[in-house]
């Protein structure tokens, strides 16, 4: 099919016009992106990366580590896609394109792939990193993981551990190799939010959530291993465990649920066993669920109070736990709606005040763990929404952003779903001067 002398296969066009990226994608067609100046040409980087992609994400990774000048850093969330799925048949120059977002490498002759130089670029700066993601949940799918599965649980339905490198493992491996404790995977299935789930309504454990190698048969019957043993002989020994604030703390302001914190710390023991370490994440986007719905963080719903409550008694259960490193305090809080600004300029200076109350909480119990702390933002937007680094008297502080590697936010995405495919990806950044 040709479109203003491009030529295109059916299956592109259809998907890119289902997609609905509407004008971007007619402007494409009809002969190119707009063009516009090119504002890197200065840019000693300039020429010194495969494609413009590949120069775009470096930009953007280079911006977060001067905002974080001396302090410390955690890309909490990067995904970079394998070709499953949705994304199954993918090409960039003839190769499936996953080689080109970073999986293991580029075609010979092609240079080293998107992932690799970031990862360098972060190993240099000292970040550390989790990339998505890693779930027993996927055991039901034909694959045993999506295009973010960097480990797959292999349709073993008795089992539900993973068992299977994805093709984007080896970018991983490579880099815990000389650092483990700093670069690992994120583990999701205790923060699934299930449909009308609410503190009220958390859903049924083991069946629409859980933690990994806690379910009922946590032993794969191929490897004898369990989820967090298989990632420590592929070398990886950093996690990120994610729950629902819902199901942890079912009464604002009151004690812990005792069943699920024990789900969650046998969760963690296993970890500690299989010699791995755990960054603890309250995977809530900046909200509590109740019967009646959302109440966004620092309303009246949920008060900033609250979320201070909530630390303190996780602080209190995990301070002594050798084999978590960190607390992630709020996954995403600009996501899903967002927090109050209250009497605050915007919803980011709120999310300022509201951290700093939270560190200063743990902190005031003796608690010396690390502390995740998200931007209002993704990782590009760092300097747009924040200033400068905020929190004070915080000792082992690192600011937190995920970043993934999709322009695209458009309907049904919120990005990092890689609707598109590595060639458009790199014409939308050719576009951009880049």
């Amino acid at each position: 099919m040709k479109q203003g002398g491009k030529e295109f296969t059916r299956a592109q066009f259809l998907s890119r016009a289902a997609f609905g990226v509407g004008a971007a994608w007619a402007s494409t067609i009809a002969g190119g992106f707009p063009q516009r100046a090119l504002a890197h040409v200065g840019d000693p980087d300039h020429g010194g990366h495969p494609d413009a992609y590949t120069h775009a994400m470096r930009d953007y990774l280079n911006a977060f580590i001067t905002w974080l000048g001396t302090n410390k850093g955690y890309i909490g969330e990067l995904e970079t896609p394998n070709n499953y799925n949705t994304r199954e048949g993918m090409t960039y120059l003839g190769y499936p394109d996953e080689q080109f977002f970073g999986a293991l490498g580029r075609p010979t002759g092609y240079g080293p792939s998107l992932g690799e130089l970031y990862l360098a670029r972060c190993d240099a700066a000292g970040i550390w990193y989790t990339m998505q993601e890693a779930s027993e949940w996927y055991y039901q799918y034909a694959k045993g993981g999506y295009h973010a599965s960097i480990y797959r649980a292999m349709a073993y339905d008795a089992a539900k551990v993973i068992n299977t490198p994805a093709y984007s493992a080896g970018i991983l491996e490579r880099h815990a190799a000389s650092s483990p404790f700093t670069r690992g995977v994120n583990f999701s299935g205790g923060q699934r939010f299930t449909s009308k789930m609410s503190s009220s309504n958390p859903g049924a454990y083991d069946i629409d959530y859980w933690y990994p190698t806690v379910n009922s048969a946590p032993n794969d019957p191929t490897t004898g291993m369990n989820s967090f043993q298989f990632l420590a002989s592929r070398g990886v020994k950093l996690v990120r465990l994610g729950f629902r604030w819902e199901r942890m703390q079912p009464v604002l302001g009151k004690s812990l649920n005792q069943t699920e914190l024990s789900r969650y710390k046998q969760c963690i023991a296993n970890a500690r066993a299989a010699g791995l370490s755990c960054v603890i994440d309250l995977h809530n986007y900046g909200g509590y669920f109740t019967s009646s719905g959302r109440k966004a963080l620092g309303s009246s719903g949920c008060s900033a109070q609250h979320f201070v409550d909530v630390w303190k008694r996780l602080s209190l259960s995990f301070q002594n736990e050798s084999a978590v490193v960190g607390y992630d305090i709020m996954n995403e809080p600009h996501v899903g709606g967002g927090i109050a600004k209250g009497s605050f300029a915007s919803p980011e200076k709120a999310w300022e005040s509201y951290s700093q109350k939270v560190v200063s909480a743990i902190r005031g119990r003796g608690d010396t763990k690390k502390i995740m702390v998200p931007l209002y933002a993704h990782l590009e937007h760092a300097a747009r929404k924040h200033l400068k680094p905020w929190i004070t008297n915080g000792q082992d502080i690192m600011y937190t952003a995920h970043h993934y590697f999709d322009h695209y936010f458009g309907p049904n995405t919120g990005g990092g779903n890689f609707l598109l495919s590595y060639t458009d990806e790199n014409a939308y950044w050719q576009s951009r001067g880049y």
